[in-house]
């Protein structure tokens, strides 16, 4: 057993958790600023993060190892202009644990855990790249702007899911 791998799928099993806490987090706030179309795409992300979460614990389970308890800090915003910058950085953060991973995983020939970590690492750069857009969007229509194409029903034109559609 590699333990820079397990190390590696740990701190990415801790990081997946606390970006799904910081998206759920997030979405409330969103809705509390009075953007319920936007707090709908924040529980989408927030599920996804999920989603990967529960990968790696079944990857960690297949390696015969425990996923340990540890937590990774959480960026949590206020404004929307706040919130899009943090969850930005988190992104980017998370490309790197992936980007290790996938490495290590090569390196050693484990090609189930390579696969796992490379197919999540491009998930991830397609939510950076994702928000990235979504922060150059708010620069260029202002806040307001940017916040009424999300007043419809999530899953409409302009939303989270159809923005990662075409990344």
């Amino acid at each position: 057993m590699n333990t820079s791998i397990i190390e590696a799928l740990q701190a990415i099993l801790a990081y997946e958790l606390a970006s799904h806490q910081q998206h759920w987090l997030h979405a409330q706030i969103l809705e509390d600023l009075g953007h319920p179309g936007l707090a709908a795409n924040w529980l989408e992300e927030a599920a996804e993060e999920l989603e990967h979460a529960h990968e790696i614990v079944h990857r960690l389970a297949f390696l015969g190892v425990s996923p340990t308890s540890e937590r990774a800090p959480m960026r949590v915003g206020s404004t929307l202009p706040e919130i899009m910058t943090l969850d930005a950085e988190a992104e980017a953060e998370g490309i790197g644990r992936y980007r290790t991973a996938a490495a290590l995983a090569l390196e050693a020939q484990d090609f189930g855990t390579y696969e796992l970590t490379a197919r999540l690492l491009a998930t991830e750069e397609r939510h950076l790249a994702c928000v990235r857009a979504q922060i150059a969007q708010i620069e260029s229509m202002g806040e307001a702007g940017y916040a009424q194409r999300f007043a419809a029903a999530p899953g409409d034109d302009g939303s989270f899911t159809a923005l990662r559609a075409v990344h």
